[in-house]
């Protein structure tokens, strides 16, 4: 009965990330989702293959992101940037959480 719900909470949780914008509640939704699929501990190499694609998406995003904070900077936006700038913390900490994510998936895989 557990799997069942777990995997709806997943499902939903993933359902959230694709429409919520907010860095603070996509970093809380995203560690929800990520301890429930710990919880699960069904991985799969295609699994991994998906997450992969998802931490070269985030790393397109931080360049982006930075690129954007510099040219705020340097237009003299300082207060438009601050805000870029903790986007940018947001998506550096999803990329840490994907990345410790990815390590788990990967040893589980391994044994």
């Amino acid at each position: 009965m557990y799997r069942v719900i777990a995997r709806l909470n997943i499902a939903h949780f993933e359902d959230m990330l694709k429409t919520d914008i907010d860095p603070e509640r996509r970093s809380m939704i995203l560690k929800l989702l990520l301890a429930e699929e710990q919880r699960l501990g069904d991985y799969s190499t295609e699994h991994l293959a998906v997450l992969d694609q998802y931490i070269a998406k985030n790393d397109e995003f931080i360049v982006r992101q930075r690129t954007i904070i510099d040219q705020l900077n340097g237009d003299g936006q300082e207060c438009v940037a601050k805000s870029a700038q903790e986007l940018l913390d947001a998506l550096i900490e999803t990329q840490a959480l994907y990345r410790e994510h990815r390590t788990r998936i990967q040893d589980n895989l391994l044994t």
